[in-house]
C-alpha cells in the first residue's frame, strides 16, 4: 500500500512539474478563448460587419479543412489566429438580442476552444486527433450561423 501511494505521489509530482512544450515564443496553456495581444497585433481582419466576419470565418474554416486534409499542419496555425481576430469582430458586430447573443458568444468559444486543440494537435504533428477536433470546430461552426439567423 505504502508502495502504490509513494508511486502515485512521485507520478503526480513529476507530471505537474513537467512544463508542456510550445513554439518557443508561444503558451498553450488557457482556453484560446482570447485573442492575444500579440496575435491582435499581427493578425488583424478585414471585416467591418458581423456578415463580411462571418465570411471570413467560413473561408479560413474551408482552407484549414484543405490543409489538414492534405497533410500540411503547418500551415494550419497562422489560419487559427485569423479565425481569432474575425470571432472576435463577429462577437462585437453582430447587433443581436441578450440571448440571442448569449448563444453566440458561447458558440463562438466553443469554435476557439476546439481551435486551440486542433492547433496543440498540428503542433505535435497528429494528423488523425487534428482531423477529429476540426470536425468538432466545424460543428461549433454550425452553431454559429444558426445563432446569425
Amino acid at each position: 500500500m505504502n508502495k502504490l501511494f509513494l508511486t502515485t505521489v512521485l507520478v503526480l509530482g513529476l507530471g505537474l512539474s513537467v512544463p508542456a512544450y510550445a513554439h518557443g515564443d508561444e503558451d498553450h496553456s488557457g482556453d484560446h478563448t482570447e485573442v492575444t495581444k500579440e496575435a491582435a497585433a499581427s493578425v488583424s481582419s478585414s471585416a467591418s460587419t458581423a456578415q463580411e466576419a462571418l465570411v471570413e470565418v467560413q473561408t479560413i474554416m474551408s482552407a484549414i479543412n484543405e490543409q489538414i486534409a492534405s497533410g500540411n499542419l503547418d500551415a494550419v496555425h497562422a489560419e487559427i489566429e485569423k479565425i481569432e481576430a474575425s470571432s472576435k469582430i463577429l462577437a462585437e458586430k453582430s447587433g443581436l438580442e441578450a440571448d440571442k447573443k448569449a448563444r453566440l458568444d458561447a458558440a463562438l468559444k466553443q469554435l476557439n476552444t476546439q481551435l486551440g486543440k486542433v492547433h496543440e494537435a498540428t503542433d505535435a504533428k497528429d494528423a488523425a486527433k487534428s482531423e477529429s477536433e476540426f470536425k468538432k470546430a466545424q460543428g461549433a461552426l454550425k452553431l454559429i450561423e444558426a445563432s446569425l439567423k
